[in-house]
């Protein structure tokens, strides 16, 4: 489903992103924020793209292709974890 990239795993860099952004979890946050620091530019794109994504700023109206790209594949991670909450074994 999903692989290590780096030394993190997508994820669980993913289910960090909806611990910080339901329940405002510090610990979820600050590995968010440590994988912008990652040696993998997927990595650090995709902590990027999950650390805007939680902001209580507005969002940017342009994206890059690249950023498209990001978004994409979170769109894949979340389309498997729903597939995969509703498999029975």
């Amino acid at each position: 489903m999903s692989k290590n990239v780096g030394g993190r795993n997508p994820l669980h860099l993913f289910v960090c992103h909806l611990e910080w952004r339901s329940k405002r979890n510090l610990a979820a946050y600050q590995e968010l924020v440590a994988a912008l620091d990652d040696r993998d530019r997927e990595i650090r794109d995709l902590a990027q793209v999950l650390l805007r994504r939680s902001s209580p700023r507005p969002q940017v109206a342009e994206r890059t292709v690249e950023t498209a790209e990001v978004a994409g594949r979170i769109r894949r991670i979340e389309n498997d974890l729903q597939a995969g909450c509703g498999s029975t074994g």
